[in-house]
This record gives structure tokens, sequence and C-alpha cells, in this order.
């Protein structure tokens, strides 16, 4: 989730709820066999820091819940 119009970016709160709702739907439909998301990269220059899959040596919270899916 990112706003490009220059507005306020999501919280985290919505960005977790748009998250729990992408997987629901990715796992659920048999015609998706794989996704991936984007962004696993520690500095993401102007992307909101809310959506950072990886922070550091390894994934963020938010990045290992796309990489296990819960």
């Amino acid at each position: 989730m990112q706003n490009f119009n220059g507005g306020a970016q999501p919280s985290m709160d919505e960005v977790w709820s748009f998250t729990d709702q992408a997987i629901k739907y990715l796992e659920s439909d048999s015609r998706i066999l794989s996704y991936a998301p984007f962004g696993y990269m520690d500095d993401m220059y102007n992307v909101a820091y809310t959506n950072k899959l990886f922070s550091g040596d390894g994934l963020s919270d938010l990045g290992w819940k796309y990489v296990n899916g819960n």
C-alpha cells in the first residue's frame, strides 16, 4: 500500500489489514499458483516505511507474514 498522490500514507493497521485480505485471497484462489510481494529490500527510498518487508539481517514482521502466509 502506497499513496503516490502526496497524501497521508496508510497506517500500519491499514497495511496489516490489506495484507491479511490479500493473502487470504491469494491462498484461496486455485488459479493462483504462486505470488510474491514487491519490496524485499532494506532501503526502499521513498516508499512508505510501513510497507517494509525486510529489515536489517532478515524479514520484518510484515515480510515474515508474506513468506509464511499467516
